[in-house]
């Protein structure tokens, strides 16, 4: 049996595939907690960003996060006034 063999940066464990062989596996920093912020990601047809982003900014060419972003602002502060 064989064990990982720290590279310092990374392990170096065995792969039972290859004979010998050893799968790279860096060690990575990882991402601070947070409990109190989440991403929101989805997707929307591009005609749809553009007619949305006319509306809010009287341009359709506005980027697609900062649209997002206005959308969710415009809805929240709604939901604040209820």
């Amino acid at each position: 049996m064989h064990k990982a063999v720290s590279l310092g940066f990374a392990l170096a464990l065995p792969d039972a595939r290859i004979k010998g062989g050893k799968v790279f596996s860096p060690v990575l920093p990882e991402l601070e907690k947070n409990d109190y912020r989440r991403w929101i990601k989805f997707t929307k047809d591009i005609e749809e960003i553009r007619k949305v982003s006319e509306f809010l900014f009287e341009r359709q060419d506005v980027d697609p996060g900062k649209v997002g972003a206005a959308c969710f602002d415009r809805a929240h502060r709604q939901a604040v006034k209820e």
